[in-house]
């Protein structure tokens, strides 16, 4: 298998799975936003397009990033990318930094 394959199949490993760990991470007071966020703002530099949104249970538009429980600042996201997330109905975080 070459190495381009290699990166399509993580690529799309990433794509089928990235929901799931959002959810997860999302709101939580710990390292998992943080963590999840990094690891978002590491794939979407190596090519890994922004997702849908809706992941695959269909429940709907879903903000890409993870915010933590304590608020912006402890979730390593942008002012921009805090504004994205407060798009999405019942996701607004007041402290934007």
């Amino acid at each position: 298998m070459t190495l381009h394959a290699r990166y399509e199949m993580l690529l799309a490993a990433f794509g089928d799975i990235w929901w799931m760990a959002r959810r997860y991470a999302d709101g939580r007071s710990t390292y998992a936003p943080k963590m999840f966020n990094d690891a978002m703002h590491r794939a979407l530099e190596a090519g890994f397009s922004k997702p849908n949104s809706g992941g695959s249970d269909g429940h709907g538009e879903e903000p890409i990033w993870a915010m933590d429980g304590g608020g912006a600042r402890y979730s390593g996201l942008s002012p921009e990318e805090v504004e994205e997330y407060n798009r999405f109905p019942g996701r607004a975080v007041k402290d934007a930094r």
